[in-house]
């Protein structure tokens, strides 16, 4: 609800939403004399005004500086007299004499049936209305059926219909026109002639309007959603869509096949191509490998696909993700480098990125290296893939999810340290539940920085030679129930920044020697074996900002002796339920900034001396 009286801020130039209210509340009048508005205003209640005349005392066409306008009429459940004006009403009028307007939005006029004359300054049609429109959105005009056939945007470069489901035709006349998105008009029949269109987003239309696709020749985005009744694409589809360089296909549940005869080998600059929610497709095209410049493809929830193209992928991608398609149960031999001298084999030699993620029937892949352009690769939710490629060492980021596997195959983080291929930075790998030990060769990874391991219940311990001292700044090891010792001589990882040990109950110690010094973060959660100690030489890691300790049942007390250093901003203690007092040197700690209290519900006193100099930031839950 807008103030009452708003009709005397006549000097007001920023009005970003003006409500127009019911039963003596703020009426669209009170915008008669706001002349200085300029920018944006949204304008809603429309179903409150008595008659477009009434909308007229606005006088909007005295606010030349306003440049975004949007219309809202909302849903009333229960319409007043006035109201019913409105959603009676035939035509929609909108003042048009904003010659400076850009943006119109009109949204929710749900009695609307034509968009004619009323765009048109009195009527006139020999007259352009809103000359300098750029962008136009329709939404939720759910009577609306048709728009004059003489309508005019000389500079009009974005137009969006969405949920007018009884929108019949559109006019021809957008001659800039380079951007369209049609989304929930099932009664369009056609798409008017577009010159200059460059992109295109068709979802819930019918298929005359996807035959109206063929035609335009500079388009250079596709995306179409949702046609639910096709099953096969028109052929020569893309035949004159050469100017095409990235396409979206997605939620065709009928579509079974792209065949050769929709043209889609005649797109010699589609860059990225992606397919999803398709559940009848079956193969995709074979002729894939035409597309010269393609370097990113995309194949998502597609349940029956079984196989890929045996004539391979293109030349230049560079990006392959496959995603939930169940029943694959293998991929093809030219993924890998094999040095066969078979042409097929070359055809993936420029792949920097690869993700296969729930396809639940792989068992394996191919056997071979994977191509030495290769810096990303994510495995995820495979539960039946028992191996993994024998030669890694090219690879930057390794993820590995919800798999079988066993073991690393050897020399697959190659173990040599002269070797220049050791590129490794970021190590995952969670859900391996059949996992027993971690890849020889960890501690000759030097540029490795982030390692990562949960949900390993069959992992014990680190390799014995360790892990990389050089670059290692994050160590995360959580819920691995079975695992019992840190790396050796942990203190010697010089760059490591964070450490995180969580659900580890086997965990017993930290190794002798301490932590590094140049630890940040340190935060040990739910290992209930893991006893707090002076052993630990928490006290000396100057560098230590941050601490988390927390998930012992048993614990009644810190030890005393029991310190942290000087330098800590932040401690948080969660679940010791059992816990009844601090040890008194947190009142030495003068940097601490922060002390979070969780679960802990015997807990009865803070440390007395000095409380009253402690400038901390307390908060308890579950504290007695």
């Amino acid at each position: 609800m807008m103030p009452l009286q708003m009709h005397r801020l006549t000097s007001l130039q920023t009005l970003s939403h003006f409500v127009v209210g019911k039963n003596g509340g703020s009426g669209i009048g009170d915008l008669r004399n706001m002349s200085h508005l300029q920018g944006k205003l949204l304008m809603t209640g429309l179903q409150n005004v008595a008659s477009f005349w009434d909308a007229a005392e606005a006088k909007l066409k005295d606010k030349h500086e306003i440049d975004e306008l949007a219309y809202e009429q909302e849903h009333d459940e229960t319409p007043s007299e006035q109201s019913g004006n409105l959603d009676d009403s035939r035509h929609g009028r909108v003042d048009t004499d904003l010659p400076s307007l850009k943006y119109l939005t009109i949204k929710g006029m749900e009695g609307i049936k034509m968009v004619g004359t009323e765009f048109y300054k009195d009527g006139c049609s020999s007259l352009v209305p809103f000359p300098s429109l750029e962008t136009l959105k329709f939404e939720n005009m759910l009577e609306w059926e048709h728009r004059n056939k003489a309508d005019y945007f000389p500079c009009l470069l974005e137009l969006s219909i969405r949920a007018c489901p009884n929108l019949r035709e559109l006019p021809n006349l957008f001659p800039s026109l380079a951007i369209l998105d049609i989304d929930g008009c099932l009664e369009l029949a056609a798409l008017p002639r577009l010159p200059l269109i460059r992109e295109l987003e068709l979802m819930k239309c019918g298929e005359g309007v996807l035959q109206s696709v063929a035609k335009f020749t500079s388009l250079t985005y596709l995306h179409l959603s949702h046609i639910s009744e096709i099953e096969f694409l028109p052929e020569g589809f893309f035949h004159h869509l050469t100017a095409l360089e990235e396409l979206q296909i997605s939620h065709f549940c009928r579509l079974t096949t792209l065949s050769n005869e929709i043209g889609l080998q005649n797109l010699p600059y589609l860059k990225r191509l992606k397919i999803s929610a398709c559940p009848c497709l079956e193969e995709l095209p074979q002729n894939l490998h035409s597309l010269v410049s393609l370097i990113e493809l995309k194949v998502w929830k597609c349940p029956r696909l079984v196989s890929f193209p045996e004539s391979g992928f293109p030349s230049m991608l560079r990006i392959l993700e496959i995603k939930d398609c169940e029943p694959l149960e293998s991929l093809p031999e030219w993924i890998m480098h094999n040095n066969d001298g078979n042409k097929k084999n070359t055809m993936s030699h420029l792949l920097e990125y690869f993700v296969i993620e729930g396809c639940s029937t792989l068992k394996c892949l191919p056997r071979g290296k994977l191509p030495s352009t290769l810096k990303k690769l994510e495995i995820q939710n495979c539960m039946n893939l028992d191996s993994l490629p024998e030669d890694m060492t090219s690879v930057q980021f390794l993820k590995i999810s919800a798999c079988s596997i066993v073991s690393f195959p050897k020399g697959g983080l190659h173990t040599v340290p002269s070797s220049n291929f050791m590129k490794l930075k970021q190590l995952i790998i969670n859900k391996c539940m059949k996992l027993e030990s971690l890849p020889e060769g960890l501690h000759n990874l030097m540029y490795l920085d982030h390692l990562e391991i949960a949900e390993c219940p069959l992992l014990f311990s680190f390799p014995g030679p360790g892990l990389p001292t050089t670059k290692l700044r994050t160590l995360k090891i959580s819920n691995c129930i079975n695992f019992k010792s840190l790396p050796n001589r942990i203190y010697n990882l010089t760059s490591l920044q964070e450490l995180c040990i969580d659900g580890c109950c086997s965990l017993a110690s930290l190794p002798e020697g301490g932590l590094p010094n140049s630890l940040i973060l340190l935060s040990i959660l739910d290992c209930k074996n893991l006893k707090p100690s002076y052993d630990w030489g928490l006290h000396r890691l100057t560098s230590l900002n941050h601490f988390s300790f927390g998930g012992c049942p048993d614990l009644m007390s810190l030890p005393e002796e029991w310190l942290l250093p000087t330098t800590i901003s932040s401690v948080h203690l969660q679940w010791l339920p059992r816990l009844k007092s601090l040890p008194r040197g947190l009142q030495k700690l003068k940097s601490l900034e922060k002390l979070e209290i969780w679960e802990c519900g015997n807990l009865l006193t803070l440390p007395e001396e000095g409380q009253s100099k402690m400038q901390w930031n307390l908060q308890f839950w579950d504290v007695l």
